[in-house]
């Protein structure tokens, strides 16, 4: 946290805990509250809320903030204190937080790992309710055998709390009928205080249930209570909703679907279609509220509902009720998200199973041994059998198998069970078992079987058939397989399981009902006509699939990547602690399905390959096995006194990301929270991460200092200017800065955003107002249930500041704050970053708020002389030199405002509008462009201002185009050609891309605006799929060129070692050049996410797809060998020129000759944009004809929008977050406008509007002479210093002064200090600035002055400064 001084560093309204008025950036990193509450600081840190309740009681001032959250800390310690008690040592981190959220009375899922104490803390829980509290709770278990141990739990609870008074009911299936009989009567009459009963009775008995009014529901069986619909209205039934609030939930889900949908018509180009959409909103919305309100009034005498992790999707609509009535929806497993497994493989010299005997007895018990899915299940029962000849007790097992065999197994009675690779599969899906499982053999490589006839038409199954096609060579036969793949996609998203397998029995059956059954029979069709052709089966042969020959019938076996890490997963589970290692031995059957699988495994998960024969088996062995030793001592508790686990909240930027994170790691439960925010949940061994989203920024400025905020700031400062403080320090001029920040708010309908303390939108005057205050209060709740609080927002200053601006929001609610910095949003990036936090860097926080605080005083200060001294002028001169015939842009706004509040200046802004504005101003003026061509190639260009050709070159050239437009005869020329040099050369790759590249070529090669092209890669970014974008670094680390070499080994094999050429291209920093973060090319990557390999929180649209394929190409070319390059120098000479001679410089081969697999063409085999110019001469030297042409050009083209970008780079003003965001203003303000190209290809030209070369002009030139006359003397003075202000000399050096503060080797109050000097004149004599002390040196300089009266009047109209001028401190 920032060190303290005199003054405050920063003051954040509504931030104080307790009263919720603004608060000292000290006072909160200390978790303080604001100085009326608090007027003296304790000399010792404050115990918690309770002992900060305790101080602020004493002082008189205990508010409502911090009285509910010493309430609430009260009641979590004592179920922690009874949770002690009961089970002989403290709770875990993940304990505390479920006892917070029951606290608050809080319903939600639990994603923990094995050994974390779910089902412990429920049963101390609902003891510590019935003991402490007089009230009931109610435990579902799976199966008898659990209820039975939760019972004996609870009994030993009961003995250790001294609670004999609490009444225990037990019911399940093994209790004798005489105590089956007792216990229903019990539970009839209502003789309990916990009962503890499996899931199937709560779904017989719900309706009685349901008349009993329980504190805490406990459902250790999250599958069975999602099955169905009645499952579902049962248990909300026992939770204490009745028939009447399900239906208000179903209805809130109808009004939610009907909210997106008008939403989405606000975006319309139609004015009624919007305003339509506009009422129809308004009043959805308050029926929503409404309803929410009923549900909530409802919720607060409901039991909390606790259920452990799914293991599937649940669907549906009434499994939606439990997000709307009870805030949250259950989660899933990490199966794939989460492994550690050593993936090996090997090839038997023998047979398969002869191999995987001897694989077995060298790894001993705990091993699982599947085959394929193809060999069935007689082939299990057969390799079973082999295994118990060879002394191994080995087991098939499947459907028809008994469940004791798997007790058996995990008792370790049996040494391995043999299954099939069925990716539904028991033994692939549903076994958890961390303490037992070692290992996993494939006896045979994991796939699917497909004959040309099909088979089953499961959709599932269609798909991954279609997958297989849609890499085939036969573009119409891969179309139409994507085409298929993309609708079985979406069907697979919505539809449960049981839908799906009904529309394949439908299907093979002929029946066809509805549309999802006729999408699946014409895939199915599509299918058995495709693999009817005899071209198709040969493009097959050339993909990584095995073709098989068997009975006389042609078969596909597919690899199956899904399966396999399910399967291999089996021995690498989440305990409480960590994740256990485990093996996995492929046996291969088939080499082309065993290549395809490494392929395919690795695009879903970062597997690392390596042949069994190589690992230092005993090494691993006996990690295995620690491991399992680990498992067994969480298991009995001997970790006591041990933190296994910790909760943690990771905050970031956006929600895409958040859900892109939280989904690395397994199907997350979500919790929905009062103010509109979400909280993604996962498990990652050692810790249960929590995810939430800021919203990016969640404070600004703001616009007007009051007497609390000087209040909170303390000190005396002697001004404050457009939101910030100024305190002069001592006699020696040094000043310091207090900036005041607020709340943002934005409007819902439209857009736009503001920070003034308003209940409507002051542009449009809509009441769809979203603050930010909800986020922060959101954040501030689940940061209370946290152990830590980590802050991962984008690894710039800007995301810095944020991070900061949310750190002080989350301190006094979480002493435990670190900031994450991560370049790329993977899995591995984010574990590397949880594992290696830092503190906050004040160097990065103070050079944003500079760039703020001088972007806010350059706006406000300049802004508003553009609204009201330079639009009258331009518009008398629009309206004098247009009149009312003439066309102009601003015609109708002149005759229509006196003022114009749509106008901006800024110190980065102004300049880049300048270079516009010279290059348009030069495309008007015209110079004769001569060019000689031969065979329509250019041979040179000759400009009538080029100062380096002589006249007499340019007269001839000059006399023969208008002697050709006198008489019609083309001029032609005689060209001597000589090769001077002809050499073999190394054309070198470029490197990957920065901010500034990538924004030039997106323009330059797309077509893409730079604001556009930021979003699409900002997408690409929060998706995971490329590096952080806005960056100025070129280095790529190790990883990046990992994933070169990957890729380019997949697509070039054997060639790769060379074509590979690592490079770094920058050193030092951790900034890295913008890159893909996985093998993975534009195809295969639309494939993966047709197939659903691939989930992205968002739509995947063209545009994504060609910025990352730029994207992807760049950077693999960065990393391969340089392209030999047939370089030829040729020397021409004209005679008739006054023998003019030049030289000229032709790249004509690239590639060597005979080079058939064109390893010499290097990097342009992937980058395309490199092409050879054709010879211009057969030999050593000729004569050639050429023909002269003539025409006028402009004197200099525009800029495209990624010049201006490269020039803003190139000038060193502007910084790679504020590029797009300056280009975007200049549009916005139509100062620019975009003009097509006259031969209608590439870019569109960027040109100055009137209007941006009049703004231009008056700031620059105009201000420059002001009129003493019309200004007054002093004013005119200080207006003649604008020009300094906004020009590209001094945008330079502070650009350099805030890269020192950035660096730590400037203060930020110094540069801030010099920026004030710069504007405080200006300030003070336009009465824009609010002294405090000083009132007397403004109004001294500007009484009786009409120019500053008019002035003052004029702009304290416009919305952003009303609140902003007068007299003094609101």
């Amino acid at each position: 946290m920032a060190s303290a001084r005199a003054a405050s560093r920063g003051v954040y309204r509504y931030l104080c805990p307790n009263c919720g008025g603004p608060n000292s950036e000290e006072r909160l990193s200390r978790g303080l509250p604001c100085p009326r509450c608090l007027p003296r600081l304790p000399r010792k840190g404050v115990s918690g809320w309770t002992g900060l309740a305790r101080l602020l009681r004493r002082e008189g001032t205990l508010g409502a903030g911090v009285k509910a959250m010493a309430s609430l800390e009260e009641e979590a310690r004592s179920l922690w204190r009874f949770f002690e008690k009961a089970v002989g040592s403290p709770p875990w981190g993940a304990q505390r937080t479920w006892a917070k959220r029951l606290a608050r009375g809080d319903s939600f899922s639990i994603i923990a790992p094995t050994g974390v104490g779910k089902t412990t803390f429920g049963a101390a829980a609902s003891l510590f309710y019935a003991c402490k509290k007089g009230m009931r709770s109610y435990i579902v278990l799976p199966t008898t055998t659990l209820a039975a141990n939760v019972a004996r739990k609870l009994e030993s609870m009961v003995e250790s709390t001294g609670c004999g008074r609490v009444r225990l009911l037990v019911i399940h299936s093994k209790l004798k009928t005489s105590e089956r009989r007792e216990a229903m009567e019990r539970f009839e009459k209502g003789d309990f205080d916990i009962l503890v009963t499996t899931a199937a009775f709560a779904r017989k008995y719900a309706d009685r249930l349901s008349g009993y009014r329980f504190r805490l529901v406990f459902v250790d069986d999250v599958d069975a209570v999602l099955r169905s619909a009645r499952s579902v209205d049962a248990i909300l039934k026992i939770v204490g909703f009745d028939e009447e609030a399900i239906e208000k939930g179903l209805e809130v889900l109808r009004l939610q679907r009907e909210q997106a949908r008008l939403v989405g018509l606000l975006q319309s180009q139609r004015e009624e279609v919007r305003e339509e959409a506009r009422k129809k909103l308004l009043e959805v919305k308050r029926r929503l509220e409404r309803l929410e309100a009923e549900i909530e009034a409802r919720r607060g005498r409901t039991a909390s509902l606790i259920v452990s992790s799914a293991t599937g999707r649940p669907r549906g609509a009434r499994v939606r009720l439990f997000r709307v009535l009870l805030n949250f929806e259950a989660g899933g497993r990490g199966d794939i998200g989460l492994r550690r497994v050593i993936d090996s493989y090997t090839h038997p010299t023998d047979g398969v199973a002869e191999k995987v005997v001897e694989l077995v007895r060298r790894l001993g018990t705990g091993g699982l041994v599947y085959v394929p899915i193809d060999m069935g299940v007689e082939y299990a029962e057969r390799l079973a059998e082999e295994l118990r000849r060879a002394g191994v007790k080995a087991e098939a097992y499947h459907a028809k198998k008994p469940l004791e065999l798997l007790d058996r197994f995990a008792e370790g009675e049996i040494d391995v069970l043999v299954g099939v690779a069925n990716y539904y599969g028991t033994l692939v899906r549903g076994l958890d078992l961390p303490a037992r499982v070692r290992y996993a053999v494939f006896a045979g490589v994991p796939r699917h079987k497909f004959g040309s006839d099909i088979g089953d038409p499961h959709p599932s199954r269609l798909l991954r058939l279609l997958s297989i096609l849609a890499e085939s060579r036969i573009e119409e036969v891969a179309s139409a397989a994507r085409s298929h793949m993309g609708r079985l996609r979406r069907m697979l998203r919505v539809l449960s399981p049981a839908a799906l397998q009904m529309i394949a029995e439908r299907v093979a059956r002929g029946e066809v009902e509805g549309g999802y059954d006729r999408q699946v029979l014409e895939a199915y069709q599509f299918l058995r006509e495709a693999l009817a052709r005899d071209d198709v089966w040969e493009s097959l042969r050339e993909l990584d699939v095995g073709i098989v020959r068997e009975g006389g019938r042609t078969y596909i076996l597919v690899p199956d990547p899904a399966t396999y890490l399910q399967a291999s997963g089996r021995t690498s589970r989440l305990y409480a602690g960590g994740i256990t290692l485990g093996l996995s031995v492929v046996v291969v059957d088939n080499e082309p399905v065993m290549r395809g699988l490494m392929k395919r495994v690795s695009w879903m998960a970062e597997v690392d390959w390596r042949r069994f024969e190589d690992l230092d088996l005993q090494s691993i062995l006996r990690e295995i096995d620690e491991d399992r030793e680990k498992v067994r001592r969480v298991v009995k508790g001997l970790y006591r006194g041990v933190e296994l686990v910790r909760t943690a909240l990771l905050v970031v930027e956006s929600p895409n990301k958040a859900r892109t994170i939280a989904r690395f790691f397994g199907q997350p439960s979500v919790r929905l929270l009062p103010g509109g925010g979400r909280v993604y949940e996962v498990a990652t061994g050692d810790k249960i991460l929590m995810i939430m989203a800021s919203g990016g920024h969640v404070f600004d400025l703001v616009v007007r200092v009051d007497g609390r905020d000087l209040e909170a700031a303390g000190g005396e400062p002697e001004h404050a200017i457009f939101g910030v403080l100024r305190y002069r320090l001592g006699g020696n001029g040094a000043a310091a800065y207090t900036p005041v920040y607020t709340s943002i708010k934005r409007c819902l309908d439209c857009g736009y955003q503001f920070v003034d303390e308003a209940s409507r939108c002051p542009r449009c005057g809509s009441e769809l107002i979203r603050n930010s205050l909800s986020t922060v209060e959101d954040l501030r709740r689940v940061a209370w249930e946290a152990d830590e609080v980590y802050v991962g927002t984008d690894p710039d200053t800007e995301g810095e500041k944020i991070g900061w601006d949310v750190a002080l929001a989350l301190r006094p609610y979480a002493p435990d704050i670190k900031r994450l910095e991560f370049h790329e949003v993977t899995k591995k990036a984010i574990l590397e970053a949880l594992s290696n936090p830092r503190s906050f860097d004040d160097n990065l926080v103070d050079a944003q708020v500079v760039r703020r605080v001088e972007d806010r005083w350059i706006g406000f200060t300049l802004s508003p002389l553009l609204w009201c001294d330079f639009w009258p002028r331009y518009c008398k001169r629009v309206l004098e030199e247009y009149g009312e015939k003439r066309p102009h842009m601003d015609r109708e706004r002149c005759a229509k405002y006196k003022a114009y509040y749509n106008l901006s200046a800024g110190r980065v802004q102004t300049p880049t509008l300048g270079w516009v504005v010279d290059r348009t101003l030069a495309y008007r003026k015209k110079v004769w462009l001569y060019r000689v061509v031969h065979d329509s190639q250019l041979l040179f260009a000759v400009r009538s201002d080029d100062p380096e050709v002589p006249e007499s070159v340019k007269r001839v050239l000059d006399n023969w185009v208008k002697h050709h437009k006198k008489t019609g005869i083309e001029p032609w020329l005689d060209v001597k050609a000589v090769v001077e040099k002809e050499e073999w050369t190394a054309l070198p790759p470029p490197p990957p891309y920065t901010t500034d590249t990538m924004l030039r070529d997106a323009n330059r090669l797309l077509g893409l605006g730079s604001a556009e092209a930021m979003r699409i890669a900002q997408d690409l970014f929060e998706w995971g799929l490329i590096t952080y974008h806005r960056t100025d670094s070129t280095r790529v680390s190790d990883r990046g060129m990992q994933v070169a070499r990957e890729w380019l080994e997949t697509r070039f094999g054997g060639l790769a070692g060379q074509l590979y050429r690592p490079r770094r291209w920058g050193e030092g920093g951790a900034h890295e050049a913008i890159r893909p973060v996985r093998p993975i090319d534009v195809e295969r990557l639309q494939l993966l996410v047709e197939e659903g390999v691939i989930e992205l929180p968002g739509t995947l649209t063209r545009r994504h797809l060609r910025l990352y394929d730029l994207i992807f190409r760049r950077f693999m070319a960065s990393q391969m060998r340089e392209a030999d390059a047939l370089r030829v120098v040729y020397r021409l000479r004209v005679p008739e020129l006054d023998g003019y001679t030049l030289t000229l410089e032709r790249v004509v081969e690239i590639g060597r000759p005979g080079d058939a697999e064109g390893v010499t063409r290097g990097f342009t085999l992937v980058w395309p944009y490199v092409r050879p110019q054709p010879r211009l001469v057969e030999g050593r030297e000729a004569w050639i004809r050429a023909r002269v042409e003539g025409r006028q050009v402009p004197k200099a083209y525009p800029y495209t929008e990624g010049e201006i970008v490269e020039e803003m780079k190139t000038r060193g003003i502007g910084r790679p977050s504020t590029y797009a965001k300056i280009v975007e203003t200049l549009f916005r303000r139509r100062y620019v406008i975009e003009v097509s190209r006259e031969e209608g290809r590439g870019a569109g030209f960027v040109v100055a509007t009137s209007r941006g070369i009049n703004v231009y002009n008056y700031l620059t030139e105009e201000l420059r002479s002001a009129d003493e006359e019309e200004y007054g003397g002093r004013i005119a003075g200080i207006l003649r210093r604008v020009p300094s202000l906004v020009s590209e000399d001094r945008t330079r050096e502070l650009e350099r002064q805030m890269d020192m503060v950035e660096k730590g080797d400037a203060s930020r109050d110094d540069v801030l200090e010099s920026v004030f000097n710069e504007i405080s004149d200006l300030a003070l004599l336009l009465n824009i600035e609010h002294p405090i002390k000083h009132r007397s040196r403004a109004e001294g300089n500007t009484q009786g002055n009409t120019w500053v009266s008019n002035f003052v009047a004029c702009a304290v109209k416009s919305p952003e400064v009303s609140r902003v001028w007068g007299a003094g401190v609101g």
